[in-house]
């Protein structure tokens, strides 16, 4: 999938939203302290790449552009899905190799990462019992 901007990809969700004016879209986005040269590049970006059509004020979604927004949305789906996953192995108490088997490498890094954060806390806490040996 070709990567897209932040202000491209909301002009996306804005127009499968319903938003189709132009000016509605610039006007939208502004709101949001979004330059509107920003917008107007990002705009003439999408249509170019055949994302979106242009039909004098209004603009459409195109069936590259639908994909493209369905394509971005199952990957957001699937991130977030993977970081509640991440958070309830850190909440739990076991984590077995089935449920690590679920997560995408990178995942498992940061998941790997915040444990080793977590244990040099846990240990440095437990230094604190001068009567608790710490390997």
């Amino acid at each position: 999938m070709a990567r897209i901007g932040d202000v491209q990809s909301y002009v996306l969700v804005l127009v499968s939203r319903g938003v189709r004016s132009f000016r509605e879209v610039v006007e939208t986005l502004h709101r949001f302290s979004i330059p509107k040269s920003s917008i107007y590049t990002a705009i003439d970006e999408l249509a170019r790449r055949g994302l979106i059509v242009r039909r004098g004020d209004r603009i459409e979604l195109s069936d590259a552009g639908r994909e493209m927004l369905s394509l971005a949305m199952q990957s957001i789906v699937r991130k977030v899905k993977e970081l509640t996953l991440a958070l309830k192995l850190v909440e739990a108490e076991f984590v077995d190799s089935e449920t690590l088997s679920m997560l995408d490498p990178d995942t498992l890094q940061e998941l790997r990462a915040r444990l080793e954060e977590l244990m040099r806390v846990i240990d440095e806490s437990l230094k604190s019992w001068k009567r608790i040996e710490v390997e």
